[in-house]
């Protein structure tokens, strides 16, 4: 939302109105903050707007980062950097702060904070819609008219909760994920091999593997992932955890018998030096994110009289955190717009119809790439990893040798500047290929044991 403000501001509108539900955005819960990958396809509206190399400045270039894997009893795992993970690293609150600061200094943008959208009545005499928006601590209600609604409202959208009884073709239609049963927390960690050890590189990605714990240990294992936060040293690190909806650490709600739980998952990590009370309670007790289903709108954008609604980011579509790609197809949502609206002149309502239609198969194909591309990434245990990092491995060699043929892995290409549909055009050919390989190599191997046996 403040992104498409911004770009409106840009165009030179005026009276553009930011309707901010909470009271100070920016600010973030511990255990729900995350590192974001920004990539080419996000940050280009930032390039745009003319603030890239300052938002670039508070980040950390993802493919400049190396990875060290702990594990008990084995020296640590270094990967260098790869180029295939072009995109900055921050941490989502200062993304927010960032382009919250900027609407500051733009006198046409007036950001109503703690205020919601209470309804939408009908067009005025001139046919344009009245939005109802209600301050949440007062409960005094105001009625805006205008032109233009974008609604960046989220994955429980007021804007389509509203419109939906009247016009069903903004209902959401769901679709199975692989990763809807999994949940996610995150753990305020510093970034440390050792005790004391906490000065090390900021572009250095740190994963400890566990052991895990209780009476089923190869069940229970979990891992945790800290990832760079940017570049500002005052972010704290945030280990993440990753793990099925039903998974015995969930239910844990003592804080001396989850320190116990990491203490016999970690064995070769010094949990208790590197790891506060005070955060290790923030983890135990707030909720997390669960990975949602995925999601999306039936039409991107409709007319109310002579004024146009247009869905952008999660109120749109909606996807598992884990690639970044909510973030990013909203970015390239509020881009792909304003480059509509450009090409229609201003025609707010030519617009719309435009970028439903130039949008659609996009987010179509971001779809059938997200539903594809972790078939065990997560919640598979260790078989099931072992055959992800198997399968990131092949394409990868395929895609060196035959790049006519393969490419890397699907999740690589999202980070590349294609659209999604051409992500998915090669994700497919490259399993086309793969299994018409595999066909081929089994025919030849059946044709050449027959030769062998009929001359024995």
């Amino acid at each position: 939302g403040a992104t498409a403000a911004l770009t409106l501001a840009h165009r030179g509108w005026n009276r553009i109105a930011l309707v901010e539900r909470l009271e100070e955005p920016s600010s973030s819960s511990l255990g729900k903050g995350y590192t974001v990958a920004l990539k080419t396809r996000g940050y280009k509206i930032f390039r745009e707007l003319g603030i890239l190399d300052e938002l670039r400045s508070l980040a950390i270039d993802n493919d400049k980062c190396s990875t060290v894997v702990l594990s008990r009893g084995r020296p640590p795992i270094v990967s260098k950097p790869t180029r295939m993970l072009r995109s900055l690293l921050l941490e989502r609150g200062t993304i927010v702060r960032f382009l919250y600061q900027k609407l500051e200094n733009v006198s046409q943008v007036h950001v109503l904070r703690g205020t919601e959208m209470e309804g939408i009545m009908a067009p005025n005499p001139d046919g344009l819609a009245q939005l109802e928006i209600r301050d949440r601590v007062n409960g005094q209600v105001q009625v805006l008219q205008t032109p233009l609604i974008l609604a960046c409202d989220g994955m429980n959208s007021g804007v389509r909760r509203v419109l939906e009884p009247s016009i069903p073709d903004v209902s959401l239609s769901i679709f199975p994920g692989k990763t809807s049963h999994l949940r996610y927390k995150a753990l305020s960690v510093p970034l440390a091999y050792q005790t004391g050890d906490t000065n090390l590189d900021p572009y250095l990605k740190l994963i400890w593997l566990g052991r895990g714990f209780g009476r089923d240990p190869d069940r229970n294992a979990f891992n945790l992932a800290q990832w760079p936060c940017g570049a500002d040293p005052h972010v704290s690190r945030r280990g993440c955890v990753t793990l099925p909806l039903d998974h015995p650490i969930w239910k844990v709600d003592d804080l001396e018998e989850m320190f116990r739980i990491f203490e016999e998952n970690f064995p070769h990590v010094p949990v208790r030096t590197l790891v506060t009370s005070e955060s290790m309670q923030h983890f135990i007790s707030n909720d997390g994110i669960n990975f949602p289903n995925i999601q999306r709108i039936r039409t991107l954008a409709v007319n109310v009289g002579q004024s146009s609604v247009v869905f952008l980011g999660e109120s749109a579509h909606l996807f598992p955190p884990d690639f970044s790609e909510g973030l990013n197809s909203g970015l390239e949502d509020v881009y792909v717009y304003n480059g509509i609206l450009t090409s229609s002149q201003g025609d707010v309502l030519g617009a719309s119809s435009k970028y439903h239609a130039a949008r659609t198969c996009d987010i179509d194909a971001l779809l059938h790439v997200v539903q594809q591309a972790s078939p065990f990434l997560y919640g598979s245990g260790r078989l099931g990893q072992a055959l992800h990092a198997f399968g990131v491995s092949l394409l990868e060699f395929l895609s060196s040798r035959a790049p006519q043929l393969f490419t890397p892995y699907s999740a690589y290409l999202l980070f590349e500047d294609m659209s999604y549909s051409e992500v998915m055009r090669l994700s497919n050919r490259t399993r086309r290929n793969l299994f018409i390989a595999v066909i081929g190599s089994v025919s030849i191997l059946a044709t050449a044991t027959g030769l062998l046996l009929t001359s024995i």
